[in-house]
Order: C-alpha cells, then sequence, then structure tokens
C-alpha cells in the first residue's frame, strides 16, 4: 500500500500538467507514492500525449467534464493511500514540499488537512494559501476591495488572516484545493469533496466539515509550490465573483451559517461588485492613456485656478490663461508619452524618469519663453509635482484592480536571460530559431542565490530584459523559488524541461 496518493483533476492544460507531473516525479523520490490523474473529458489527446512520458501514473479517463469535486472523488475512490493529496494540474512542487508535510502531519496527531505557501508565477505570495470560513463581514470586505486595500489588518483582511506571517505555520479554516493533503482516516470519517459544487466552494466545504469533527486545519510554511493561476486577471471578472459567491452562499446555507444576514449581504456585494466590473469596462474602453490626459489636464487647472486666487491673486494674469494652462498640460503629457510613460510592460522607474524628466523639459521651456507668455512658473512647477503624486497614486489603482500588470502573457520578450547548463541552452535556442543567439544571454546554474543574483545584476546592467527563464532540470525547484522570492515581480519568470516543447507560461502567437 502506498503512503501517500496524488489526485489531479486535468481539463485541457496538458502542458501544464506535464510540468507538474515532473515536479512531482522529482518531490516523490524516496516516498512510496500513487498518482491519479482524472482527465475531464478534455479531448485535447491529453492522456494519449502523456501516458508515455509517465508510465507510473494511473490515468483515468471520463467521457464528460464531471466538475472538480466528483472528478476529484473519482480518483481518490481509487487510490489506496494512508495520506491523500488533491493537487491542480497548474502546480509545481519543490523537492521537499511532500516530505515535509508528510512529517508535518506525523508529527501533528490532531491535524486534519494540510495546506501550503504557495506564489504566482511572479514569485508573489497567494494569498488563497491560508484562509478563514466565510461570514457576512469577512466576505463583504473582500468582495468590495477592503481585504486588498489592507492586507494585513485583522478585521478587513480576516478572510485570508492577512494579520498572520506567511513564513510561520499556523491552524487555519480553509485549505485551498490548489494543494490539500489530508489523511486517509479523516476523509473516512468526513466524507469527501460535496459533489453538489461544480466549481468553487468545495474546499471551503471539506475543511469545514473536517474541523467540525474536531480536526484541526493547518497551513504550512516549510516548503513552497507555485502555482499559475493563483490571483489571476480572470479572477477580476463578474462571472468570478457570481460564481464564487455562490458557492459561498451554498456552503452557508447548507451548514444553516449566519441565517439571512450572509445572502443579503452577499447579493448586495455582488451589486456593487457589478457597478465596479462597469467602470472597468469604462476604462478599458476610454483606455488610460486618454484618461492620463485628462488627470493631468484636471491637475493643471486646479493648481492654475488655486495658485491664481489664493497664492497670487495680486498678478494681473493674460486673459489667454486657460488656453496657455491647457497647451502647458498637453507638453507635459507628450513629452512623458515619447519618454515611457506607457511603455509596457510596467516598471516604477520608467514611470518617475518619464515624468520627472517631462518636469524638466517642461521648466526649461518656459524659461525660454518671452517674458510675456511667463505668467506664473509656481503654475508650472506645482502643476508638474501633483501631476506625477496623481499619476502615481493612478497606476497603483490601476495594478490592483489588475488593469495594469507588471507582466504581459504574450510571447516571450528578447533579450533573455537563461539559467541552466550548456546543453539546456541549446535546446532553448532550437525552439527559438527566430531569435539569434545574442537575444538569449546564459548563466550557469552553478553558486548560491546571492551568488547568481549579483551575475544576473552584471547582465542586468549590460542589457535590461524583461524574462527570465530557468531550465528545470538544471535546478531545483527549491532554488527556482527562492532566485524568485530574491528577485521579485520585475521579471516574467518562464519554465523549460527537456524533451518538452512547452514554455510555462505557455507563449501566444
Amino acid at each position: 500500500m502506498p503512503l501517500l496518493s496524488i489526485i489531479l483533476v486535468n481539463y485541457r492544460v496538458p502542458h501544464f500538467l506535464e510540468q507538474c507531473l515532473l515536479s512531482v516525479r522529482k518531490a516523490s523520490v524516496g516516498l512510496s507514492v500513487e498518482v491519479i490523474v482524472v482527465d475531464n473529458a478534455s479531448g485535447d489527446g491529453s492522456v494519449e500525449w502523456l501516458t508515455p512520458q509517465f508510465p507510473e501514473v494511473r490515468f483515468i479517463k471520463s467521457d464528460q467534464n464531471l466538475g472538480f469535486a466528483k472528478a476529484s472523488n473519482l480518483g481518490y475512490r481509487q487510490s489506496q493511500g494512508e495520506y491523500v493529496l488533491f493537487l491542480n494540474p497548474d502546480t509545481l512542487l519543490s523537492e521537499d514540499s511532500l516530505h515535509g508535510s508528510i512529517k508535518f502531519l506525523e508529527d501533528k496527531s490532531t491535524a486534519g488537512a494540510l495546506g501550503i505557501r504557495m506564489i504566482d508565477g511572479t514569485g508573489r505570495f497567494l494569498r488563497e494559501s491560508k484562509r478563514a470560513f466565510p461570514d457576512p463581514a469577512t466576505a463583504f470586505y473582500k468582495i468590495i476591495g477592503l481585504s486588498s486595500l489592507f492586507p494585513q489588518s485583522p478585521r478587513f483582511a480576516r478572510y485570508h488572516l492577512g494579520h498572520l506571517s506567511s513564513d510561520s505555520n499556523h491552524p487555519i479554516d480553509v485549505v485551498s484545493g490548489a494543494y490539500l493533503m489530508v489523511r486517509r482516516s479523516v476523509l473516512e470519517a468526513v466524507g469527501s469533496f460535496d459533489e453538489d459544487f461544480f466549481m468553487y466552494g468545495e474546499d471551503i466545504d471539506l475543511s469545514y466539515r473536517i474541523q467540525q469533527a474536531g480536526f484541526v486545519n493547518y497551513y504550512y510554511a516549510g516548503s513552497t509550490i507555485l502555482h499559475f493561476k493563483g490571483e489571476s486577471t480572470q479572477k477580476q471578472s463578474f462571472r468570478y465573483v457570481k460564481l464564487f459567491y455562490g458557492a459561498m452562499s451554498r456552503f452557508v446555507r447548507k451548514h444553516k451559517l449566519h441565517g439571512g444576514l450572509f445572502s443579503v449581504g452577499i447579493q448586495a456585494a455582488i451589486g456593487l461588485r457589478a457597478m465596479l466590473s462597469f467602470l472597468r469596462r469604462v476604462i478599458q474602453q476610454i483606455g488610460i492613456l486618454a484618461l492620463d490626459w485628462l488627470l493631468i489636464l484636471f491637475t493643471f487647472f486646479g493648481v492654475r485656478y488655486f495658485w491664481s486666487t489664493t497664492i497670487r491673486p495680486e498678478v494681473i494674469y493674460p486673459a489667454d490663461l486657460k488656453l496657455q494652462t491647457a497647451l502647458i498640460a498637453l507638453l507635459f503629457f507628450l513629452v512623458a508619452l515619447l519618454l515611457g510613460l506607457q511603455k509596457k510592460p510596467f516598471r516604477w522607474r520608467h514611470f518617475f524618469r518619464s515624468t520627472t524628466l517631462s518636469a524638466a523639459v517642461l521648466l526649461s521651456v518656459y524659461s525660454l519663453l518671452p517674458e510675456s507668455f511667463r505668467y506664473s512658473r509656481g503654475i508650472v512647477l506645482f502643476g508638474s509635482l501633483f501631476s506625477i503624486a496623481l499619476l502615481a497614486v493612478w497606476r497603483k489603482l490601476l495594478l490592483k484592480s489588475h488593469l495594469l500588470s507588471y507582466f504581459t502573457e504574450e510571447r516571450l520578450q528578447f533579450p533573455v536571460l537563461l539559467i541552466g547548463a550548456d546543453p539546456s541552452r541549446r535546446a532553448i535556442q532550437c525552439l527559438y530559431p527566430e531569435a539569434s543567439s545574442a537575444a538569449i544571454f546564459y548563466l550557469p546554474p552553478e553558486g548560491s542565490v546571492r551568488q547568481l543574483t549579483e551575475q544576473m545584476n552584471g547582465y542586468y546592467s549590460l542589457i535590461p530584459f524583461t524574462d527570465v527563464m530557468f531550465c528545470t532540470d538544471d535546478l531545483s525547484f527549491d532554488q527556482i523559488f527562492m532566485l524568485m522570492k530574491s528577485w521579485g515581480p520585475r521579471f516574467s519568470y518562464r519554465f523549460h524541461t527537456s524533451d518538452s516543447e512547452a514554455i510555462l507560461p505557455l507563449r501566444k502567437g
């Protein structure tokens, strides 16, 4: 009998599943493990393609899309392990994740289910790694965005337990279904996933039943996995909001929690989120470019009015002051655009360089104008400074709402820094015949995180790159995750394994 059964549900993500199974193979060394993949009628040849590569994996083909809960239960019923891990196919495990998780559960006799520290594809911690059960206030704070504005508040960020350190182990309420490890004896006592939950909410329901049976659910920070989907932009859609919070409502009704107050609060919050979604579409249709211009124009006019009526009302201003102010604002805007205000992917250094240099150019041009046009240096100076400040706040809001992102999910951007052994470099170059060898910088994987960081900075000072590609044959996932944590979200991270034609995240085009 195996010690651990790993259950994965696949639906049209063959390349993600391939990389996930490769990481599972690495993490399973020294363990007695069975791996079961339930294919939810993908119809894309996933099973036929992956079966020869993974003879140790048992593939179960369903002739219909059963949803996550039913498919997971199908795999669970055919498993035998003392421990069961429900795992998403869009994850990558570090080499010590399975060993550490099992050891933790063995040491905690009262432990029910275990979740793990998760990061997304940019190295950011995923807050869904640790969660509380939904109640009216918690759900309302999350759906209207207060949990994001105050991510460490015990009240507003209670849903993600923001006040608890992500680097320490903690008892929690909800274990994410992306990585949910549980003893078989616990599942036999409380039952597996409720199949009435087709999408979302089944992990909340199972975690609640485990806790109600007297067990303790834990967040385990001793290891890290990567979850590609994470808090993706797809989760900002109104459809997601309805599905996710509809599942929450179903959970509350099932267990008769919080009376009717929860449903009322959810409906009110969904209505508010619908309005926010409408505003998002308006912003997307009008365009960030147009809104930047309107914000700059509004700021200069506001400074002009305050300056001319409060600071220097004794000055005799020209009759066409409004027109001159608009022209000054337009010059500031155009120069900032030329210097990289809208440059993608977004970087704060691009933003501050473009706006501060624009202000300098504006002041220089102003000083060269005839005296009859130099009506107020204060309006030009403070109009520029307040425009920079308000544009920075505006950028922060755009980033928070995912209307603007640090990275683009488009085709690999050259030049790229490749971290791996020389054979891996040659394999990557074969995959990208359109790129010259000079567009792929090569960094051997030897050395500590600090040494690799120093070498990376040396490359970056010569040729700024946006994409970093890790060759997972040559580095452990533990090393990769440490580098991602050290370097932060300034790069777009990619992953490649030899004998695979996939680069994760998948390229478009």
